[in-house]
């Protein structure tokens, strides 16, 4: 498939849909845009960013990545995870946390890397890659900062240039950090949004982050096959139910696969 055939297929996902889809797509080949600078609430994608700090900061000595963090009960929150309802399960490496973070969106090890990294910090690298409409304001499950008007927000855009620091070699992380990032993302345990058609012997790899909240649905993702790689970020909001969101997000993964 050619990337204008792709555009076009893309193109008309996203005006046959109910809900309202912003995407933002990169290949060797050229890129397709689709309401890409549309703000929307940021959802668990925006522990992408919280990820690349956290090895920025192992990077300049300043955090172990293998340090055990022993968590309090107190400091657990529900949500999307495992640690909430584990028992008597506490400590975990700081690298564990990362994983978790990632690989299941637990919501307790996101609050413990952001509250390590600190906001400014994720916020700072958000104004180093020019993401102008990507802001972290509150932990998660923070049902008070909420109530109070703060939100983490983010972009189909902005989500592309933080796939693309783990991608591609730059100046702001390096290759060990982005090959631990790649590892970890191929770990992925949600995988019914654009991953969703993929089939085991396509040949085609996903590294992708999710992220959800009632009538949200979000996903971001490295996509390989053999020495091929494209970056797609699709956010998604207005679902009267979530199932439509994610079968919609799955349309948009299938003929990316096609592509590939």
């Amino acid at each position: 498939m050619e990337l204008k055939n792709l555009k076009n297929k893309l193109q008309d996902i996203v005006n046959e849909s109910s809900g309202q889809i912003s995407l933002a797509f990169s290949s060797n080949e050229g890129d397709i845009l689709i309401n890409e600078h549309l703000k929307m609430k940021a959802a668990s994608v925006i522990k992408l960013p919280i990820l690349i700090e956290s090895f920025r900061l192992a990077e300049e000595k300043k955090l172990d990545l293998n340090k055990a963090i022993h968590i309090e009960n107190q400091k657990k929150v529900a949500g999307t995870g495992v640690i909430y309802y584990m028992t008597e399960s506490n400590v975990y490496s700081y690298r564990n946390l990362l994983e978790l973070m990632m690989i299941v969106s637990d919501n307790t090890a996101s609050n413990i890397a952001l509250k390590t990294v600190g906001m400014d910090r994720v916020n700072q690298l958000s104004v180093i890659l020019n993401c102008q409409n990507t802001k972290i304001e509150r932990n998660f499950m923070d049902t008070e900062a909420i109530a109070n008007g703060f939100e983490n927000s983010t972009t189909a855009f902005d989500m592309l240039q933080y796939l693309k620091l783990v991608g591609e070699p730059n100046k702001i992380i390096n290759n060990e950090s982005r090959q631990e990032m790649l590892s970890i993302l191929s770990k992925q345990q949600f995988n019914q949004k654009l991953p969703g058609y993929n089939y085991s012997d396509s040949g085609v790899s996903f590294y992708n982050k999710t992220g959800e909240l009632p009538g949200f649905e979000h996903d971001i993702s490295l996509i390989k096959k053999n020495d091929k790689t494209v970056y797609v970020a699709v956010l998604s909001n207005g679902w009267t139910d979530n199932f439509s969101g994610k079968k919609k997000l799955a349309e948009i993964g299938k003929e990316i696969i096609n592509y590939m």
